[in-house]
């Protein structure tokens, strides 16, 4: 998938799913996103930042409060919101105009003024960055990793000395092989499933997963003279790690 297909899909979810497009759960489909599941929603971002934080302070040796964070692929705000009222100053990157657009809004809706917003390609085209904390959860997984290695490069050189960075990845599909065979598929032709979809009268988006190698970011982070603090386990029906780590 080509980085302007990547950009046409996210921008028509993050005009028709912003939310479910982040967290797929049923609660959070445009249709069913009540006052409840929007608090809940960004719940769970403070909750995933309130679980991480004390690994940051214990590489940190001490309480922590980043000058300038990063987090890529924002989406709406979920767990940039939080972040930023952990930070100084905040940066949020996305490739969807549209989810960026949406996060605009809860952050004013959240009087919260000391935030960047950026468009993905204009970061990658810009230099390296300097940020004490750098982050990105359940996004990576979502990028074909040839390109997300690079982005992950481009974090990591961004981060100051002493800086610090939580990347997830996904490294194994846990789905059986008719299912995998489906996904590569309509990965390689995106317009398929579109069609499909239209045929069967199903509404939604086909959100593309792809599994990495975990040596290959272990060698990015080793490399810049990282100490990896911690290296967390997850699973969304894709088997995956969060590296936590502090730049030497």
């Amino acid at each position: 998938m080509n980085t302007d297909s990547d950009k046409e899909l996210w921008s028509r979810i993050g005009s028709d799913e912003a939310y479910f497009g982040v967290v797929t759960l049923d609660e959070f489909q445009a249709g069913k996103l009540d006052a409840n599941a929007r608090s809940k929603f960004f719940e769970s971002g403070e909750e995933h930042l309130s679980s991480i934080w004390p690994q940051l302070e214990k590489l940190n040796g001490g309480p922590l409060t980043p000058r300038r964070s990063l987090d890529y692929g924002c989406g709406v705000g979920r767990i940039l919101l939080p972040l930023a009222k952990r930070s100084q100053l905040s940066v949020g990157v996305d490739i969807s105009e549209s989810m960026l657009e949406e996060c605009r809004r809860n952050l004013a809706a959240e009087d919260i003024g000391s935030v960047t917003l950026i468009e993905a390609g204009e970061f990658m085209a810009m230099g390296a960055g300097a940020y004490d904390l750098v982050h990105s959860f359940i996004v990576m997984q979502h990028i074909e990793p040839k390109m997300g290695l690079g982005i992950i490069q481009k974090l990591v050189d961004g981060l100051e000395p002493k800086g610090f960075g939580v990347i997830h990845a996904t490294y194994r599909d846990r789905s059986g092989s008719m299912v995998k065979m489906r996904n590569r598929i309509y990965r390689t032709f995106p317009g398929l499933h579109r069609a499909v979809s239209g045929m069967l009268g199903r509404s939604g988006h086909f959100m593309p997963m792809y599994e990495y190698d975990r040596a290959a970011i272990k060698q990015i982070l080793e490399a810049a003279g990282c100490e990896i603090g911690a290296e967390i386990e997850t699973d969304h029906g894709f088997a995956g790690s969060m590296f936590i780590f502090r730049k030497g």
